[in-house]
């Protein structure tokens, strides 16, 4: 038992002098400020950390984010993450995600929400799976990965829960909604999903994750499309809220 005990702590001491190592040689940069992160630091420094755009709202029942579908999609709870203005320098974790191709973002900053919910809510209790917001086919190909799944892999590493990505799909290709207003929005995301298997949902309680929420109008074009599942249960999980 000895022996073991102190095998077991010379591995750990061999392991930490391998990272402080690796850490010195491929010192990895805060995403927001570009200063070199800490020991540890997975996409924003300490500095960053202290001054970041929580939206606090896990513990809040009848939030900013489950007000905004009030009328259009019966929900069951709802939480972002974090606050996004366009001109703030956390907006770098969004574009980083979306278009510089390091999906490693999304894992890392899945897993944050996963666990800030996990410790301080019951917000994943009887939740069967969690389905991304489809990307169409051809975006898909040309980003090469679809954001909202390194989201769900980060919060599966926490919560365990699978991932379904066959229930539900993007019928057309419809232009970005960057730069559309709410109208256009709502617009553009008509008839846009389907459900091709609605019977594997009948019952069931799904968790929608999506990167960025505007007007909720993507949320509630997917929530049109399963209107029609019985006893189907909806909650949502955002990484960031748009704020003017």
């Amino acid at each position: 038992m000895k022996k073991t005990s102190i095998a077991f702590l010379w591995q750990k001491f061999v392991d930490r002098i391998g990272e402080d190592l690796m850490h010195f040689i491929f010192p990895r940069y805060c995403i927001v400020c570009g200063g070199r992160m800490h020991r540890g630091g997975k996409v924003f420094c300490l500095q960053c950390a202290a001054n970041f755009p929580y939206t606090h709202m896990q513990a809040k029942e009848g939030n900013d984010v489950e007000q905004l579908f009030w009328g259009l999609l019966p929900i069951e709870r709802a939480h972002c993450f974090m606050y996004h203005y366009s001109h703030s320098p956390f907006s770098e974790i969004v574009y980083s995600l979306k278009y510089k191709n390091m999906p490693w973002v999304g894992v890392e900053m899945g897993r944050m929400m996963a666990q800030e919910l996990l410790n301080e809510t019951n917000f994943f209790s009887g939740i069967d799976y969690i389905v991304p917001i489809p990307l169409h086919p051809r975006r898909l190909k040309s980003r090469g990965y679809n954001q909202c799944d390194c989201l769900i892999e980060g919060i599966y590493q926490v919560t365990k829960i699978p991932k379904r990505d066959d229930v539900l799909v993007r019928k057309r290709h419809n232009p970005t909604q960057t730069k559309l207003s709410r109208g256009e929005r709502i617009n553009n995301s008509e008839a846009l999903f389907a459900c091709p298997i609605p019977e594997d949902l009948t019952g069931k309680h799904i968790l929608l994750v999506d990167d960025v929420l505007t007007t909720g109008s993507t949320i509630v074009a997917c929530g049109d499309a399963m209107r029609l599942v019985r006893g189907l249960k909806v909650s949502i999980l955002v990484l960031a809220r748009a704020v003017d």
